[in-house]
């Protein structure tokens, strides 16, 4: 690929839709080194920097295209997520707030003084039975001393908890949103924080996670009740 032709530029899309992310990396950097001000380049580079979990590379472009478009929400999103992989939840929180998001903002001003993810791994490795059959990967975990089952989602990106559950461990929530999830389906949404997750002997506390109703999502899959989702976030 000649990565100075301009019809190749423009295929740049055409190859992260693909998921030939290298050849699109290379297409959006040779834009930007011509024209610096490609914002739509410079978008694409800070999501592919995070596909890549190069959280510098990210917030390079992030911080970059959050000055080439302030008033655009996406560059904030980015910026946010960035910072929130990093630790730095203060700057997250800040972009929460100017995306409007004051449940995520207040989740994360209450874990910038620990941290996210605090965990106590078992001395040698563990694996987790599964249960609900062939339908769906479930696992037993332990909440607030209490098993619950847990559907395995690499979809989902944070720890999904169903609000009835929230409310017996007195989780506090921040926030309510409306989100749309796979299917089409939406749901109210607030934000919280776990700090009691069991994962066999392998342990979590200060856990981001979200609260919505999802009793009733899994039954028509499941015998079993499915209480919440571990994310990305947490696997």
């Amino acid at each position: 690929v000649n990565l100075l032709d301009s019809r190749a530029k423009a295929g740049a899309g055409e190859y992260f839709a693909l998921g030939r992310f290298e050849t699109a990396r290379a297409l959006y950097e040779a834009a930007i080194a011509e024209a610096p001000e490609r914002l739509d380049a410079v978008l694409r580079l800070a999501q592919l920097a995070l596909l890549d979990n190069d959280l510098v590379a990210a917030r390079r472009y992030a911080d970059r295209a959050v000055a080439l478009a302030p008033d655009m929400p996406l560059p904030y999103g980015l910026l946010a997520e960035t910072a929130w992989r990093d630790g730095d939840f203060l700057r997250a929180a800040e972009c929460y707030d100017d995306l409007n998001r004051p449940g995520l903002a207040a989740v994360a001003r209450r874990l910038a003084p620990t941290g996210a993810y605090q965990w106590r791994a078992p001395a040698a490795t563990e694996q987790l039975a599964l249960i609900g059959g062939d339908a769906l990967p479930v696992v037993v975990a332990r909440v607030g001393g209490r098993d619950v089952n847990l559907l395995v989602d690499t979809a989902a990106g944070e720890l999904l908890l169903d609000r009835a559950l929230a409310a017996e461990l007195e989780i506090k929530v921040n926030g309510a949103e409306r989100l749309s999830f796979a299917g089409g389906r939406a749901a109210t949404v607030g934000h919280g924080i776990l700090d009691d997750l069991g994962l066999g002997a392998f342990a979590l506390a200060r856990v981001p996670c979200q609260v919505l109703e999802l009793s009733e999502v899994f039954a028509p899959f499941l015998a079993e009740p499915v209480h919440g989702v571990l994310g990305l976030g947490v696997l």
